[in-house]
């Protein structure tokens, strides 16, 4: 039978593990977005949902026609948004 002990060491050591993959996970994500950043494939703006749907669209229509995008795309919203 487990003792409270014994439970709470493997708990301390779930934990400590969990922690010490969690920043070595962090510092190399971080690495590979600087990296990414300073190729200039990784834009490091904050948009929110709409904001990105309208930043695709207007991409894809560059690419597709080869024009300058509208200047004020209407982003798709879910129905029932108010």
């Amino acid at each position: 039978m487990n003792t409270a002990g014994s439970v709470a060491y493997g708990w301390g050591a779930l934990i400590v593990a969990a922690g010490v993959s969690f920043y070595y996970a962090k510092i190399e994500i971080d690495g590979r977005r600087k990296e990414a950043q300073l190729k200039g494939t990784r834009s490091m703006e904050k948009l929110d949902w709409e904001q990105r749907i309208a930043k695709a669209q207007q991409e894809a229509a560059t690419k597709v026609s080869g024009s300058n995008p509208p200047s004020a795309p209407t982003p798709n919203k879910p129905s029932g948004a108010t």
